[in-house]
């Protein structure tokens, strides 16, 4: 296909380029130039071409040539994410504001360009409860620039994801577990569908007597799948054997969710859930149980309006894969739709990732502010520069440690910050941690009660 040259346009990029640096006779050089016949227009194109290798070095322009936006245009409060830079000099404050950050926030990179960084900046600055799922100890450093941070670590996690969020009906968190549990232990249809009748049997069971009783707990759905007696040619049989074996793992890995009468919290949030060391599946399933569980009880209290909770997500393709939305068989999975439908509810998201090709369209399609760090796949590259709008997809490869292509919100146009180190120096201790009291267990450990699990309303002990 022969592409047709079009000087207009050439000379349009070159003034948008150069207005930044010399304003209002850009203006007037442009509008001579929509009026000149073509040879004149190669004089003045001829002539922009020599304005702006003079300012950016020609050949050798610098990686930072993104034309910056017009400065009443950016917030003027909110969260600052660095200087708008502009041919290596810095400009006006990046900020993101409450209501652009309720429309979550993307941030790609691959690993050392400045993605924690910057990540560690933006949560130092946020007044609004958060937390953020810690899969290398990357954020309990922030407790020297938080002193009320708080930290959990998975070992110690005392929670029992069978109990329903608060205006949740029992039935409904039945299947929401068992669609959670199911896609992050790689449970298929068959399987996910005994393991939520026989939750339902569990729930029946524990109510069965006249008696108050608590939730099951997963050690009791593990004894419940002990007691089954099903003849070995069923292929029920073979449900069991994969549900039950998923189950064990779950409580020879987590023995104190296992045997836990606690709630997943959904207000009282500590600030970083530290899951490294802990198999990859139940890590995937912690994090998508706590976001459900979040979500819907907000959606339940119809609590709607400005951001009140702020959730950050690093290596979140894991959550969004992008290859279970290829699966037809099994529908749209339920935390992809959640991330379209959260900030409704007052629920901010930023998320964090170093192969954006993998993650979940919706994901892609659902964050308003898009950031860009240095990515080693070109892939990568070409897929956020669909995303962004970016006109080259190498750009990214020239951004140095610190700097970021951003898409804000309220800007039309891609285009270049740099944001500062945290001066946090990653070497905190656990017993840093205990001595600071930034280890707690859970704020709330109200325990619910029963009622029929097809007609529970959440009812709580004084």
């Amino acid at each position: 296909m022969i592409k047709i040259w079009n000087d207009r346009k050439e000379a349009f990029e070159l003034c948008r380029n150069l207005k930044p640096i010399y304003g209002k006779k850009i203006d007037m050089i442009w509008k001579s130039y929509q009026t000149q016949r073509f040879n004149e227009r190669q004089e003045l194109l001829s002539y922009l071409h020599s304005l702006w290798e003079s300012v950016s070095g020609g050949l050798d322009a610098p990686f930072d040539i993104l034309p910056p936006p017009n400065s009443d245009d950016l917030p003027s409060n909110g969260i600052i994410l660095g200087h708008v830079r502009y041919l290596s000099k810095k400009g006006q404050l990046c900020r993101i504001n409450s209501e652009q950050l309720s429309q979550h926030v993307l941030i790609v990179g691959e690993s050392g360009s400045g993605k924690t960084t910057l990540l560690s900046n933006i949560l130092i600055q946020l007044d609004v409860p958060w937390i953020a799922f810690d899969l290398k100890q990357d954020y309990r450093h922030l407790v020297r620039r938080i002193p009320s941070l708080k930290v959990m670590r998975w070992e110690k996690l005392d929670i029992n994801p069978l109990i329903p969020p608060s205006g949740i009906s029992a039935s409904e968190w039945i299947s929401l577990f068992s669609e959670v549990f199911s896609g992050d232990l790689g449970l298929m249809y068959g399987s996910k569908g005994f393991l939520e009748s026989q939750c339902r049997d569990l729930f029946i069971h524990f109510n069965s007597s006249k008696s108050i009783k608590k939730y099951p707990t997963m050690l009791d759905l593990k004894k419940h799948l002990e007691t089954l007696r099903i003849a070995p040619v069923r292929r029920i049989a073979t449900y069991l054997d994969v549900v039950y074996g998923r189950i064990q793992s779950f409580v020879n890995n987590l023995p104190s969710m296992s045997s836990s009468n606690n709630p997943i919290p959904v207000k009282s949030l500590y600030n970083v859930l530290e899951l490294d060391g802990l198999i990859k599946e139940l890590q995937d399933f912690i994090v998508s149980i706590f976001l459900i569980a979040i979500f819907r009880s907000r959606m339940c209290s119809g609590a709607r309006g400005k951001t009140e909770i702020v959730i950050v997500l690093d290596e979140a393709k894991r959550i969004f894969d992008r290859n279970k939305e290829k699966r037809p068989a099994e529908g749209i999975p339920t935390i992809d739709i959640l991330i379209s439908q959260i900030r409704e509810f007052g629920i901010a998201m930023i998320i964090a990732d170093q192969e954006p090709s993998k993650l979940a369209t919706s994901v892609l399609a659902n964050t308003r502010t898009k950031i860009l760090l240095s990515l080693g796949n070109q892939y990568d590259g070409i897929e956020m520069s669909k995303a962004m709008n970016l006109d080259n997809p190498s750009q990214h490869l020239k951004l140095p440690i610190g700097c970021a292509i951003i898409k804000h919100p309220v800007i039309p146009e891609p285009f270049i910050f740099e944001f500062p180190e945290s001066g946090i120096t990653k070497n905190v201790t656990e017993q840093e941690l205990v001595l600071k009291g930034s280890i707690n267990g859970l704020s709330d450990p109200s325990i619910p009660i029963i009622d029929n699990p097809d007609t529970y309303q959440p009812k709580y002990r004084d």
